[in-house]
């Protein structure tokens, strides 16, 4: 069994604990050896939220835009903004969601080192975006 001493003003604490490193570690392999964290039923309850939150943040977005520029009447600084919140949520919706639901239902990173960076920087890329656009019209 193995043990761990240490002193904290001049206290000593000794932990003694009932199982070994070897047991530790193969815990440890077990929990980490299975990708899947959620159960098949709640695993479809969040693809189905997911597919459904993605479709309708396409769907909405576009009509939103659509309806916007077909309008003469409307078109404003302030609608301009709206579109230009709605692409950043059709690109959210497009390019990030789906792998954010990949992220969520598995445990580990599965498509390579460039599509996570490229995901990352789409992600950074539409943040900054609205932020940089809301900021110069906003004065």
């Amino acid at each position: 069994m193995p043990s761990f001493m240490f002193s904290v003003n001049g206290t000593e604490f000794n932990f003694t604990f009932n199982f070994s490193f070897a047991q530790a570690l193969d815990v440890l392999e077990e929990h980490f050896a299975n990708d899947k964290i959620f159960g098949s039923h709640t695993e479809t309850i969040i693809v189905t939220c997911y597919a459904i939150l993605m479709v309708l943040g396409l769907c909405c977005n576009l009509l939103v835009c659509s309806v916007i520029l077909a309008n003469t009447k409307i078109r404003s600084s302030r609608n301009l903004l709206v579109i230009n919140l709605n692409i950043s949520d059709i690109i959210l919706s497009v390019f990030c969601m789906p792998f954010t639901l990949l992220v969520i239902i598995r445990r580990s990173w599965f498509l390579g080192a460039f599509l996570c960076k490229l995901v990352s920087f789409c992600a950074g890329l539409d943040h900054l975006r609205v932020c940089r656009h809301g900021l110069c019209h906003s004065c």
